[in-house]
């Protein structure tokens, strides 16, 4: 049967512009020196590695956050943590439809207004108030603005940029510098917060969400290169 592609009569993307899927045999160190040194692969694997730190951050010590602002029972703090979690179906769901339906398939408008909007919210949360709606509703919220981005980075752009034979070594690439994000994210909380309080955990995890909207903002209208483009997007 005849690929997607040309059954739909689509331009195949590459790893690099200007070669044919032909050029690229599958799982050839040939594909993965091209994937390793594509610029778009390690720049999302650089802004995946930005955006981790807040997802694990508030994955792991969100319930100890709760527990300080609420003083309640941890039972009562990881019901409204879970909140985080809750948001991600809903949120990939939506942002994958919204950047294929209003913005052609291109996965950076999405991820940068949502990364953007996570930084800031990031940096309100300590300053709202201390009631069970208001640290329910931010959590949701956190985790609709953090898995849109993670999801379409991820598991969407990486492939579309690594493209069909350079897909597992790109996506490899990308979560692997995801992971060591995820690690400095589960110690931070852990290494700031005594000392120095919540707020600086928040501004630190801030601070590095805005470097990854930063990092993808020229890359607004990118999309994978095909076979039929003389130069990469």
């Amino acid at each position: 049967m005849p690929s997607v592609e040309t059954y739909h009569q689509e331009p195949i993307p590459v790893v690099k512009a200007g070669e044919s899927p032909d050029e690229e045999p599958e799982g050839s160190w040939k594909v993965v020196r091209e994937v390793a040194a594509n610029p778009m692969v390690i720049l999302l694997g650089v802004v995946y590695f930005c955006l981790k730190p807040t997802r694990y951050a508030i994955l792991f010590w969100g319930p100890k956050y709760i527990y300080d602002r609420l003083g309640s029972g941890m039972a009562e703090a990881g019901v409204l943590s879970s909140m985080f979690e809750l948001a991600g179906p809903i949120s990939i769901l939506l942002m994958g439809f919204v950047s294929d339906r209003f913005f052609g398939a291109r996965r950076m408008p999405v991820s940068i207004l949502c990364l953007l909007s996570l930084g800031g919210l990031l940096l309100a949360l300590d300053h709202l108030p201390s009631t069970r709606w208001a640290l329910g509703v931010s959590l949701f919220l956190l985790g609709f603005l953090a898995y849109a981005p993670d999801a379409l980075i991820a598991g969407v752009a990486v492939v579309d940029f690594g493209a069909k034979k350079g897909a597992s070594t790109a996506t490899g690439l990308v979560n692997g510098m995801g992971s060591i994000g995820a690690m400095i994210g589960g110690v931070i909380p852990g290494l700031l917060q005594e000392g120095w309080g919540w707020q600086r955990v928040f501004t630190c995890l801030a601070v590095a969400v805005f470097v990854a909207a930063l990092l993808l903002l020229p890359k607004w209208n990118a999309i994978p290169a095909t076979v039929a483009d003389e130069s990469r997007s």
